[in-house]
């Protein structure tokens, strides 16, 4: 089932709204896991099955010349995780929402992927390469957008979201 850009656009809109009645005490740009749920509540008014998903996602910047970095990445290592959850650290990671019935992704936070590459990394973004407002369809094959889900990463956001790990985020 793919939706109408209609559809798409009520429902990115009342997300939005539910982020900021919800969440506006957490800095938007990173802010991926709430964004999601935003997203979540969003869609199930409209009849969407949407899932809380997470992992690992890369972002690409710039033109390939063979030589360079192409893309910003937030990379989630079960092994890293435990070790920083043990002190307190939230692990590297990066959260979006999934839709079954469609194959598409769904994350609301693309938009603010250049200005945490800028002040995360220092890399700027190309103009050619300029993020769209929001992400919201099939990611297979696509080179720009990659988006690979982990079980334990998901588990943890959904354990974060529901208020069970106090003091990680």
């Amino acid at each position: 089932m793919c939706l109408n850009k209609d559809i798409k656009v009520v429902v990115v809109s009342e997300a939005r709204d539910i982020y900021q009645r919800r969440y506006s005490d957490k800095p938007k740009q990173r802010s991926c896991l709430y964004w999601a749920a935003a997203f979540n509540e969003a869609a199930k008014r409209h009849g969407l099955d949407a899932l809380l998903q997470a992992g690992s996602a890369q972002f690409q910047f710039c033109h390939d010349t063979g030589e360079n970095t192409t893309h910003f990445s937030y990379m989630f290592s079960k092994k890293s995780a435990y070790f920083m959850l043990a002190n307190g650290i939230w692990p590297e990671m990066h959260v979006w929402s999934g839709l079954p019935d469609s194959g598409e992704i769904v994350d609301l936070s693309v938009s603010y992927q250049p200005q945490q590459a800028r002040e995360l990394a220092g890399l700027i973004w190309t103009p050619e390469y300029r993020m769209p407002d929001y992400f919201w369809e099939n990611a297979v094959g696509n080179k720009r957008f990659n988006y690979t889900v982990d079980p334990c990463a998901t588990l943890l956001s959904m354990t974060a979201l529901s208020g069970n790990m106090k003091g990680t985020l």
